[in-house]
């Protein structure tokens, strides 16, 4: 069986002192997936979690804005959203 965390927010400060910990037991724990939801400490870091995933080949990023930090996204977030978004067809 295979294991997704689909919804992990590593690059929370939360974890900056054990993130690569905290990802090695998720891996020991048998997730082979993961998809980092990556919003930083909200808008002002867009990138949180493509960082991420450019480090592991068994993670996967989102990119966005939750809806509790809309508040602070501003006309400059959706300008730099947009390139890191891919478009649907």
């Amino acid at each position: 069986m295979s294991l997704i965390d689909s919804h992990c927010h590593l690059d929370s400060k939360e974890f900056d002192a054990d993130r690569d910990a905290v990802i090695q037991r998720a891996l020991d724990a048998g997730v082979d997936t993961m998809v980092a939801i990556g919003t930083g400490d909200g808008p002002p870091d867009l990138q949180a979690g493509i960082r991420l995933a450019e480090r592991h080949d068994f993670m996967y990023a989102t990119v966005g804005v939750c809806p509790q930090d809309a508040g602070k996204a501003s006309e400059q977030t959706w300008v730099e959203m947009a390139p890191l978004t891919p478009t649907r067809r």
